[in-house]
């Protein structure tokens, strides 16, 4: 298992709308193969899910530490040195039509879209 820590802007931006938030799981049955899907559904009887978006970055910048998550991993979210959420990875899906689904903005500083979910 990784821990990965995550630094989140001192103070969120409405602009950035690809951080952490409650999603319906039926968003996600497209983009998954019909087991994956029937185990996301397992996982979130309610329904809803959390999710995090992941810029690319210039020239695919954050693919190395992209390619490092696997489900199992603890995802710890800081800001301004305090601890504000954590999370365990379940799913790793890479799709610009899925991050164009949940309405995923473009990062703010770099234009960038969120296209790893």
């Amino acid at each position: 298992m990784n821990v990965i820590l995550y630094q989140a802007a001192p103070v969120p931006n409405p602009a950035d709308r690809h951080g952490a938030s409650a999603q319906a799981v039926a968003a996600f049955l497209p983009y998954l193969d019909a087991n994956a899907g029937e185990w996301l559904s397992s996982q979130f009887p309610d329904g809803t899910l959390f999710a995090r978006g992941v810029t690319a970055g210039q020239d695919g910048a954050n693919e190395t530490q992209w390619n490092k998550i696997e489900p199992g991993d603890l995802a710890l979210f800081f800001r301004d040195n305090n601890l504000i959420g954590s999370g365990a990875v379940v799913l790793r899906v890479k799709s610009r039509e899925l991050a164009v689904e949940l309405r995923w903005q473009p990062d703010h500083d770099t234009g960038l879209g969120a296209d790893q979910v």
